[in-house]
């Protein structure tokens, strides 16, 4: 799981990233967003999974669940 530089340029200004570890939309969905407090929070079907000051521990818990990159959606 990598975030690409429009991805992160988004979340920054205030967009949603949608995110998938299944490309037959069987799996698991993600959704990842700035607070209003400026922490990244990771949503895992609905559940608040994550919610740190950085973003490395995000990455490390996408990366465990395999949500592929090329499957994100900004909205």
């Amino acid at each position: 799981m990598i975030l690409t530089t429009e991805h992160k340029n988004a979340l920054k200004n205030g967009e949603t990233l949608i995110l998938r570890n299944s490309d037959d939309c069987e799996g698991d969905l993600f959704t990842l967003w700035i607070g209003r407090w400026g922490h990244f929070n990771l949503e895992k079907n609905a559940v608040i999974i994550k919610s740190t000051k950085t973003l490395q521990p995000i990455i490390k818990k996408l990366k465990l669940n395999g949500v592929l990159t090329e499957l994100t959606q900004i909205n």
